[in-house]
């Protein structure tokens, strides 16, 4: 580029912005039964914060927060250990009915319902499936003295 045309249109390099929108929810499972789906408010300003540069949505302080409020202590896990984290595949089940629901991706609105329907629709038998093999889980962690198992 010349001095002095870098910024006409032809010299500039577009960049892509998705414009994805995302919620932030929270929810719990105890052996066969399900919790309630709680969408989490975040102030537009702190979001970015809190979810991106800082710690996992388990450790924001809105979620601690409410959890004192609700009463809930949680259970500690060792980090990244989804093998003793029974509720690791149910939320990829959510995921997967809100990508395949029509109209989920349009709006905030429209994510939050497609998200409250697929929560709805697991089972407990789902639950259970996962829930139920804790035992097995915990049993095949101390025997790989806590590194990675089929689960």
């Amino acid at each position: 580029r010349l001095p002095g045309k870098e910024f006409l249109p032809e010299n500039i390099q577009p960049t892509f912005k998705s414009g994805c929108k995302s919620i932030m929810v929270w929810g719990y499972i105890a052996q066969d039964v399900k919790g309630l789906l709680i969408k989490l408010e975040f102030p537009p300003a702190t979001m970015s914060e809190k979810g991106q540069r800082r710690a996992p949505a388990h450790t924001s302080c809105l979620t601690k927060s409410a959890q004192l409020k609700l009463g809930i202590t949680p259970l500690t896990h060792p980090p990244s250990s989804p093998d003793l984290n029974p509720i690791e595949p149910l939320w990829l089940l959510l995921k997967n009915h809100v990508a395949d629901t029509p109209g989920a991706s349009n709006s905030l609105e429209n994510l939050w319902l497609a998200a409250q329907h697929a929560w709805e629709e697991i089972t407990e038998e789902e639950i259970q499936g996962h829930t139920g093999k804790m035992s097995e889980r915990v049993t095949q962690v101390q025997a790989a003295k806590g590194w990675h198992t089929r689960f």
